[in-house]
């Protein structure tokens, strides 16, 4: 792999339009989040935890 290609790799997820949230890139290809990381209970679940644990405030 060049540099040139390398880099690519780091600009394309910074500069890509229309990903859904939580998308990511393998090798170069957008893939979209798979089963728990889609889950949107389970993510603010894990916020409101967090926040108790480090005794931020909630959002």
């Amino acid at each position: 792999m060049t540099a040139e290609q390398a880099a690519q790799r780091l600009v394309q997820p910074a500069t890509a339009a229309d990903l859904p949230n939580g998308a990511y890139f393998e090798r170069g290809v957008p893939k979209a989040p798979a089963g728990p990381a889609a889950d949107d209970e389970l993510a603010r679940g894990l916020w409101v935890r967090t926040a108790e644990l480090l005794n931020l405030p909630e959002r």
